[in-house]
């Protein structure tokens, strides 16, 4: 469903549907169609329902807000536009940390949760946009590598539906649900995963701080 909303709003917004073609309104609802269904999604079945109901009416809220802002602030020059990028990045940044004490808070079911806690959190939320971002790319690949036999053969309708850019976002959201479903159902891969990467970063700790010792001595 999110993605059939995604690909309609591009489709309207290619077709020039008012209002759905100004940006004033099309990229603030593309925003929290992107992100309050995920935020949902990560959270359902791991709050209560008030907490949950009270932490997406501020996410929208928030999102609507700094989409509204981005918009009315964004004069077409090339640095404004960098600095819209880094902004939604910023913003990105402090959704993930909300979401990492939203979900930390509910699990110790107390305001202020403890550094335990906090650190599955993280560590769940970095491993399943790891697993997306893995997703996304596999399934770019996939698609592409059927297109080609289909090409071969003389059918290239697969090869022209591919680059419209209404057929991503029904991607993108395949993919989220795939790695949301590893996640969840795959907790035992998200802790090897975590305890890989913790033991890499171990190894590597002396190397990179034997480098920087030389780097600073030089």
């Amino acid at each position: 469903m999110q993605g059939g909303l995604l690909s309609l709003l591009v489709l309207a917004t290619l077709h020039h549907v008012a209002p759905l073609d100004r940006t004033a309104t099309a990229m603030p609802l593309s925003r929290l169609i992107s992100i309050v269904p995920g935020a949902f999604l990560l959270l359902w079945g791991r709050m209560r329902i008030p907490s949950l109901t009270a932490l997406l009416g501020m996410i929208a809220e928030a999102t609507l807000a700094t989409s509204l802002h981005e918009v009315h602030q964004a004069p077409a020059i090339a640095p404004r536009q960098l600095a819209g990028m880094l902004h939604r990045l910023l913003f990105d940044l402090r959704l993930f940390v909300l979401l990492c004490l939203a979900l930390a808070a509910e699990r110790d079911r107390r305001r202020w949760p403890s550094y335990p806690s906090q650190f599955e959190t993280v560590w769940n939320l970095a491993i399943l946009l790891i697993l997306y971002f893995l997703s996304i790319a596999l399934s770019c690949g996939v698609l592409w590598l059927m297109a080609g036999p289909f090409a071969v053969a003389g059918m290239h309708g697969f090869t022209d539906l591919l680059p419209k850019p209404w057929t991503w976002p029904l991607v993108s959201c395949l993919a989220f649900a795939v790695a949301l479903s590893f996640g969840i159902e795959g907790e035992r891969l998200v802790v090897g995963v975590r305890r890989l990467a913790l033991a890499l970063f171990g190894l590597l700790l002396p190397v990179l701080g034997s480098l920087a010792v030389c780097i600073a001595m030089r």
